[in-house]
């Protein structure tokens, strides 16, 4: 929900902002990841350079309030209380992890991957489907999903890493944002006056039926002087970031390219960062400006200024094309997934974010 109305019945009730991606018919296709231990030959290493752009505003809350004369100065018009950004060196920030998440998500989505970092109520309640609980490797097991290859899983630290991305600007926004509240998976009902599965989110089996995520939106919800004053990054502020690989496959490197929005225009994706996302909020799109190969990994090490192969422009466009092939080609990324999962994260938009109850 976005908001409480005084008076529901008389509120009509707007279309959903989210949509399940369907779990793959097949289950988790775990593997024996590629190790750490040395660089491999067969496999590409190196950085890959992004640059984030904000197409909704977009807010990443560090969990702190702040008198609003400390975040704006001395302003007769700051408000008494703000809910403030992520921020350093007086510059908003994306923290690495975070926008890790993010990427991650929708990999496990198009991928045959499990369904990681479920609540303590999921698993108690048993909602996860036969063989999609989180992976672990340990003393028995050394094989997990396609997404905690690349990005990590209990006792395995995974292929990649983001450094945090930082604004460009030192400037911010100010704003009202609706308060939100969390979905009910299991919401009350008045007649039996208990609690039941919501058929939106769960099969007739008590599983849940796949991914949640929010579609975007033309702009986010302006709530006037009702809510939450929040820090946020506004319209068309730029983000940096690096995101470092070691061992990957070209079809991994092809799948993240996807994610990230580089299979146009077949599958123009954007990514929802932040809070605020049934809103509208959190539209970011992403261009990467480079990668980064060292041509010798020995050389590498040999010396204290390493020559490093950097693809852009014409040489960077064919990279991209062939992982991407490649992703597509190994049957690693899931036909029917992307196509659910474009679906939804299509960009740009015509769509409306709702403005009261759904």
């Amino acid at each position: 929900m976005t908001r409480t109305p005084s008076n529901p019945s008389q509120q009509a009730i707007s279309p959903k902002p989210y949509k399940l991606v369907s779990l793959p018919s097949q289950p988790p296709n775990r593997q024996r990841p590629a190790g750490q231990d040395r660089f491999r030959q067969d496999r590409l290493s190196g950085k890959m350079s992004l640059r984030l752009t904000v197409q909704t505003n977009t807010v990443v809350a560090s969990g702190a309030i702040a008198l609003g004369i400390d975040v704006l100065g001395l302003n007769k018009n700051s408000p008494n209380l703000i809910k403030t950004a992520v921020r350093r060196d007086r510059r908003l920030i994306i923290p690495g992890s975070s926008f890790k998440g993010v990427v991650r998500s929708a990999y496990e989505a198009i991928t045959q991957s499990c369904l990681c970092k479920v609540t303590s109520q999921a698993k108690k309640q048993n909602w996860i489907p036969d063989n999609y609980q989180e992976c672990q490797i340990n003393q028995s097991n050394n094989k997990v999903c396609p997404a905690c290859q690349v990005f990590g899983a209990m006792n395995w630290q995974g292929l990649i890493r983001f450094t945090d991305a930082i604004c460009e600007t030192t400037k911010f926004r100010v704003k009202f944002i609706p308060s939100l509240y969390q979905p009910q998976p299991e919401p009350f009902n008045q007649i039996t006056k208990q609690k039941q599965l919501n058929s939106e989110y769960f099969s007739n089996y008590g599983k849940v039926r796949g991914r949640k995520f929010y579609y975007h939106a033309l702009q986010a919800i302006d709530s006037g002087n009702r809510g939450i004053e929040t820090q946020q990054a506004g319209i068309q502020y730029t983000f940096t970031t690096d995101l470092y690989f070691m061992n990957l496959s070209s079809a991994e490197i092809g799948t993240l390219l996807i994610v990230l929005g580089q299979d146009t225009p077949k599958h123009p994706i954007a990514l929802k960062v932040g809070s605020g996302k049934p809103i509208g909020m959190g539209t970011m799109t992403v261009e990467v400006t480079a990668i980064e190969q060292p041509t010798n990994i020995c050389d590498r090490y040999l010396s204290f200024q390493p020559e490093a192969n950097q693809l852009t422009g014409e040489e960077l466009a064919i990279f991209k094309r062939d992982a991407i092939k490649q992703a597509h080609e190994t049957k690693l990324v899931q036909p029917e997934q992307l196509r659910q999962l474009s679906e939804v994260l299509k960009y740009p938009t015509n769509r409306q974010a709702p403005e009261g109850m759904y």
